[in-house]
């Protein structure tokens, strides 16, 4: 018995053949959007050292970091509890990640040029 690769569904398709290479295309393409659905986001990330010794930025200065980029460029700051985590400004966002480094995360947009 070989379990075949179907279009997401919560439904398992069982087929007593082998999968083709015309399966997978057709399974890939299943879950393709039009393409006046298309958009892009750009994703960065930074990692942050201490000028000098070159030690990971300590969460005090990422605070300082964060709430000036706050300040100066009115973005909105993402708490848990009392600590700042991260910015959001319309669809895009500044998030401290698990080890130490910010992601720029961009909005979607339907053109390379835009971002």
């Amino acid at each position: 018995m070989i379990v075949v690769a179907s279009p997401p569904t919560e439904d398992v398709v069982v087929a007593a053949e082998p999968l083709t290479k015309k399966d997978l295309v057709n399974y890939l393409a299943s879950g393709c959007k039009t393409k006046d659905k298309w958009r892009i986001g750009t994703e960065h990330e930074k990692f942050c050292f201490e000028f000098g010794s070159l030690h990971p930025m300590k969460y005090e200065k990422i605070t300082e970091l964060l709430n000036g980029i706050a300040e100066r460029f009115e973005w909105d700051k993402i708490m848990d509890g009392d600590k700042i985590i991260g910015l959001k400004q319309g669809k895009q966002s500044i998030s401290l990640e698990p080890g130490g480094q910010f992601e720029l995360s961009g909005a979607l947009l339907e053109t390379l040029h835009q971002t």
